[in-house]
């Protein structure tokens, strides 16, 4: 039975880890601010859009609105992204389609959990905005922090054995590890499993000796 936990833990890390693996720092650099502005101010304008269309034409109280706008304003181009996989098709544009999916998840997995911290609280303990914007830090830089640290520690320790099993397990633990350690420590899971597959991506996918590339078997368990 797929419940939330199974999926939200087993099957969520190792997807995002995998389609951040094969981004390049370089030209997501390049196409940042679009990435950017796409993955947020489009999931709050899509968020708001959605609530405010519940409460209209459905009459629906405004915080189950907005708790319902803001689940499903994260978009996941995985048809798309097969295609582009499937057809070879390759360059900006699958650049900014697969770099907006992953950004976009993690805001609105950050946006979930406050506005429903949000909705639950009534009266005088709702939180202010001063409160939800560190909430909002928090949660965001701690995931990346998380994220880089358990990236950086594999890359450390692949770089010392040859052995492509302990790489690719040490790929897995990556993936599965900076997830449920962010998680445990009230970060955000997405953006840290995002930021450690950037990271290993980039130190280790690029090595022009492909028999000498850390991870180069991209982790079986991880293809499609």
């Amino acid at each position: 039975m797929l419940t939330h936990d199974f999926i939200f833990e087993v099957i969520l890390p190792p997807l995002l880890f995998e389609a951040a693996l094969s981004i390049r720092w370089r030209e997501l650099r390049r196409d940042m601010l679009p990435v950017v502005v796409l993955s947020t101010l489009g999931v709050v304008i899509t968020a708001v859009v959605v609530a405010a269309g519940m409460v209209k034409f459905l009459a629906w109280p405004a915080a189950p609105a907005v708790v319902f706008g803001v689940l499903i304003a994260a978009t996941d181009p995985i048809a798309v992204l097969a295609m582009f996989k499937d057809t070879g098709i390759k360059g900006r544009l699958r650049l900014l389609v697969e770099s907006e999916s992953l950004f976009n998840d993690g805001v609105a997995a950050v946006l979930f959990a406050l506005v429903l911290a949000w909705a639950q609280a009534t009266g005088s303990s709702q939180p202010s905005t001063v409160a939800v914007g560190r909430t909002l830090a928090f949660m965001t830089g701690g995931g990346i922090l998380v994220g880089v640290t358990c990236g950086a520690a594999a890359v450390a320790l692949a770089g010392r054995t040859s052995d492509h099993l302990v790489q690719a397990t040490l790929t897995a633990v990556a993936a599965y590890g900076s997830f449920l350690l962010a998680e445990n420590s009230q970060f955000s899971g997405v953006l840290a499993t995002v930021a450690a597959g950037l990271l290993m991506g980039n130190l280790g996918v690029l090595s022009e000796d492909e028999n000498r590339n850390i991870f180069s078997l991209r982790c079986s368990f991880l293809r499609d």
